[in-house]
């Protein structure tokens, strides 16, 4: 658990600043979005709610996450790497591993997970936000898009962690840190999330094809089998 608890952790950092350009970039004009984000922010917005909460709250409590967890294998690296002893013992901060340090890491560790979690919920949800609020917009304007946004990223996230895992322990001969009943749970935690995700898509779709509006039922066919179909179950499969 805790190695896979690492790698969870690194891929958090990585991924969340991509996601925050990616979204910037989706402004058609990134440069004025950086200036007037700050300049006129609306603490109302969906959009300042995705920075705040997304990038930089959640941003900084894993990164606070992966500075706490990572203090034993600090010390480790400090002994293996004299030439980067200083940085590894800055990290490490007085870490001997003692059994009254160990215990309040585990404390620290649990609750920090206590609350990532409904911090993560509270993330994708204003990622869902952004798009489920535009009564504009045919396809996107729905309720359940915060739900789905939570469904994607949970099985996308237990996906990218499974194949790291997978290349981890083939390339670094991980099998006995990380053994195979890992593995088993990873997949049972991905087949929940997906199977979630593809019950919101079918309550969607039915209700685009079924009870909606002329131009959100548009939409859905273009999506179904229109020309978005091939991206739409390239996607799906």
């Amino acid at each position: 658990v805790y190695h896979l608890r690492r790698m969870a952790e690194v891929m958090t950092l990585t991924c969340l600043p991509l996601g925050g350009a990616a979204i910037i970039a989706d402004l058609g004009r990134p440069l004025q979005g950086l200036y007037y984000l700050p300049a006129f922010a609306q603490p109302m917005s969906p959009l300042f709610g995705t920075f705040t909460m997304v990038v930089a709250v959640y941003l900084f409590a894993n990164a606070v996450y992966l500075y706490l967890d990572g203090r034993a294998d600090a010390v480790a690296c400090a002994a293996r790497f004299p030439r980067l002893s200083l940085p590894y013992r800055i990290w490490a901060s007085g870490w001997r591993g003692t059994p009254l340090e160990k215990l309040r890491h585990e404390r620290a560790s649990y609750y920090l997970s206590a609350g990532l979690l409904p911090l993560e919920i509270t993330a994708m949800s204003t990622l869902g936000f952004v798009f489920g609020i535009q009564g504009g917009r045919p396809g996107w304007f729905s309720a359940v898009q915060a739900p789905s946004f939570i469904a994607i990223a949970a099985a996308s996230g237990i996906g990218m962690l499974t194949l790291i895992v997978l290349v981890a322990r083939r390339t670094a001969r991980l099998d006995d840190v990380i053994p195979r009943p890992a593995l088993e749970t990873l997949a049972k935690l991905l087949w929940g999330a997906t199977a979630f995700y593809l019950y919101i898509m079918l309550v969607e779709t039915l209700t685009a094809t079924y009870a909606a509006g002329r131009t959100d039922t548009q939409v859905a066919r273009a999506i179904l089998g229109g020309p978005y179909a091939g991206m739409f179950w390239g996607s799906l499969a």
